[in-house]
């Protein structure tokens, strides 16, 4: 045998190596994701003659644009967190609260700002 093929790869290397680049693709994903809903808002905001929904896509872009880095730096570090369970076995697999948490809590205003406004609007007298 050619001394190349005794060399055996490191399991932990090659998972270590995969799991980069995995990461990476999935940050790159995500960060289309985000544009793509940032661009529907826009498109949302452009489209509609209500000023009102106008200003909540717009709201809505500012909101996400300040929280997108954080989510997307929570998630980097959750799959960097979590990268060692393929060897540790008394590693248990704990989910991290805050970064869930935090991402419900936004759904849940984004949610109650558009409820809001359509009961606002659905209140008021016809004319």
């Amino acid at each position: 045998m050619a001394a190349g093929q005794e060399q055996r790869r490191d399991p932990e290397a090659v998972l270590n190596a995969l799991h980069h680049n995995v990461t990476g693709e999935l940050l790159r994903l995500i960060d289309g994701f985000y544009s793509n809903i940032e661009d529907g808002l826009f498109e949302l905001a452009y489209r509609t003659g209500d000023e009102g929904q106008r200003r909540r896509c717009f709201d809505l872009m500012r909101e996400l644009r300040f929280r997108r880095t954080g989510l997307v730096k929570a998630f980097a570090r959750s799959m960097d967190r979590y990268r060692g369970l393929w060897f540790d076995q008394d590693e248990s697999l704990e989910a991290d609260g805050a970064t869930g948490q935090e991402l419900d809590q936004l759904i849940m205003r984004m949610a109650e700002r558009s409820c809001d406004s359509k009961s606002s609007i659905s209140r008021r007298p016809r004319s």
